[in-house]
């Protein structure tokens, strides 16, 4: 089945855009504005069609004149090019460009030809003030991107709401333009984070034309639509390749979406194999550089996502991948007492202790795993009677009370352990509390353990209150919040990842009782699903950075941190395949059910 999924394009790209979309008009040479002269949108507009080797030779045209004019200054005149291309008239051409990643100017031109626009597009932004002028040494390193505006359709309303119904996110640009001949564009880019509201980005926009933020409600002031055909050098002086259009869509995707997803994660996981370290390396920070070796509990983290998933999978390869895993972490678990103990600093640390027994409880494929479930027992054994702990700096969970919980329950059903069994209602009646990010998980997988009905009930009642504090459409503050949790801050992917979690463990143990509740879990782990697709960087949302495929497959931070790190993608990992495996057969109705809500 095809994958369409909601993509989402960085900041980084979007903040590009803003600079970009900013046109004005000249004043006339008397100082006066001048008159309402022709609006764009008044123009014989063009449907520009452009096939593939067309476009071959326009990024061709593009790194020419850009390369000629950086280091000879001179202006490249193409006269190879086919007729076709020769002949063709033009809308607005805006030309960008990016140094490894790094967005170093975008103004855009117009020409009597596709050619001439073309050209005066990439010198115009070669002379883009506000960044720094290419030098002749850099040239090499540079992409060049072309983005050419097709026909302007007005928008009749100047009411927000209906304005919004009318663009579509990552498809449709925005231009106001004043009767005072002022104008200003937003490319397509910018409405893929809805970070604003409508009037806000309106207000923008008039703001960029060099009027009163309030001019686009005016009767002086049209607003419009465009799409753009945009595309970008794969690599410096590399072919031209289709920039995606970020439409959001969710169609037939059942299986496939998910299946995707989780080999893409699998496939960035396997990559950050240090056999050096002997550890996960740490990904990539917010400036997409690599990180050191992942600290072992981080390193432990991602391992878990491997094993979840190994688990469900029966992947020999994949078991073979933890078992590496679990070897890099010799010099952090010692034995100590007959306890099985995490150590950090030289001494014992209790969340390394407890992200050991999840790997423990969540997969098979660890060497020895059997020998070693009585040792990791023993060490969660000891926090009988013990205060409830609060996470240290730098934590991997923040919710480690309820997590032990989860924790220690689940190892029951592997041990059958008394004293473990014991200990999990002490941490049930001391250090379970509600509200919190494992507590759906830790309430069900307790009832299990002790066969508690009052603790099924407590799991579906914290269930309950996921749903309730999910964003919908009606009361997200941005569209990129839709199907996270309400929080402060930015959803995180870690903190998304572990409700879903929370909820796909209640919603698979509750099998036919309360069905009006099953429903409503059944959605808001489908509506929080497509959340956390939308934070795995793909071919498409990573592709304006350097090198973009040491990031495909691997979870952002959140939806403004655009860091890759192996504590991230363990747990978006094991939330796919925890969700996967708990809809089942469910999830292809889900999806038809709530297919006109999930279109945002």
């Amino acid at each position: 089945m095809k994958r369409n999924l909601a993509i989402v394009v960085f900041v980084l790209l979007a903040l590009g855009a803003f600079a970009c979309s900013k046109e004005e008009a000249k004043p006339a040479k008397n100082g006066k504005p001048k008159p309402a002269k022709v609006a764009v949108a008044e123009k014989p507009e063009l449907k520009l069609q452009l096939s593939e080797a067309d476009k071959q030779v326009l990024i061709g045209v593009a790194r020419k004149t850009f390369e000629l004019f950086i280091v000879e200054g001179k202006t490249y005149k193409p006269d190879d090019v086919p007729a076709n291309l020769r002949e063709m008239k033009s809308n607005r051409v805006f030309a960008t460009l990016y140094i490894e990643g790094e967005w170093r100017g975008c103004v855009s031109a117009e020409g009597d030809t596709l050619i001439e626009a073309t050209v005066q597009s990439v010198i115009n932004t070669c002379r883009d003030k506000r960044f720094k002028s290419p030098t002749p040494e850099e040239v090499g390193r540079f992409r060049v991107e072309l983005s050419y505006l097709q026909p302007m359709e007005e928008i009749a309303t100047k009411d927000p709401a209906q304005i919004e119904k009318e663009l579509e996110p990552g498809v449709d640009g925005i231009q106001v333009v004043h009767s005072s001949g002022k104008r200003a564009f937003f490319l397509p880019y910018v409405f893929v984070k809805k970070q604003r509201t409508t009037a806000e980005w309106l207000e923008r926009l008039s703001a960029k034309a060099g009027l009163p933020k309030d001019a686009w409600k005016s009767p002086e002031t049209r607003i419009y639509r465009y799409g753009t055909i945009n595309f970008i050098e794969e690599t410096p002086k590399g072919r031209s390749v289709d920039l995606y259009r970020y439409k959001v869509e969710l169609d037939d995707v059942p299986d496939g979406a998910l299946d995707a997803a989780v080999a893409a994660a699998l496939d960035w996981l396997k990559a950050q194999k240090d056999a050096t370290a002997g550890r996960f390396r740490g990904g990539f920070d917010e400036d997409h550089k690599p990180l050191p070796p992942a600290a072992p509990k981080a390193h432990l983290a991602g391992l878990i996502g491997l094993g979840e998933a190994a688990e469900i999978a029966k992947d020999l390869n994949l078991a073979n991948d933890v078992r590496w895993g679990w070897d890099g972490l010799k010099d952090a678990v010692r034995t100590e007492g007959g306890a099985l103990e995490f150590v950090e600093n030289g001494a014992a640390d209790l969340e390394g202790a407890l992200l050991l027994a999840d790997l423990l409880g969540a997969s098979g494929a660890v060497k020895g795993r059997r020998e070693m479930l009585g040792p990791i027992a023993a060490s969660l054994a000891k926090l009988a009677g013990k205060d409830r702990p609060k996470p240290g700096k730098g934590a991997v969970i923040e919710d480690l009370p309820n997590y032990a919980v989860f924790v220690a329950a689940r190892l029951v059903r592997h041990t059958k352990d008394e004293k473990l069994k014991a200990l999990v209602k002490d941490l049930v009646a001391r250090w379970w509390t509600a509200g919190g990010g494992w507590s759906a998980a830790a309430a069900i997988e307790a009832a299990k353990a002790l066969d508690d009905e009052a603790l099924a009930d407590r799991s579906l009642a914290e269930a309950k209150a996921l749903v309730a504090a999910q964003y919908g459409k009606a009361d997200a503050p941005y569209a990129d919040y839709i199907g996270a949790f309400k929080s402060d801050g930015a959803p995180r992917t870690i903190d998304v990842a572990v409700r879903l979690r929370g909820l796909a463990f209640v919603y698979e143990a509750m099998g036919e009782r309360d069905p009006e509740a099953k429903a409503a879990i059944g959605r808001a782990l489908v509506f929080g699903l497509r959340w956390l697709l939308e934070q795995q960087f793909t071919d498409a949302s990573a592709f304006y950075i350097e090198n973009y495929k040491t990031l495909v497959g691997a979870f952002k931070a959140d939806i403004l941190v655009n860091t890759a790190r192996v504590e991230d993608l363990g747990a978006g990992l094991a939330a796919l395949v925890d969700v996967r495996r708990a809809l089942g057969e469910a999830w292809p109705g889900l999806v038809a059910a709530h297919r006109a809500e999930l279109v945002k």
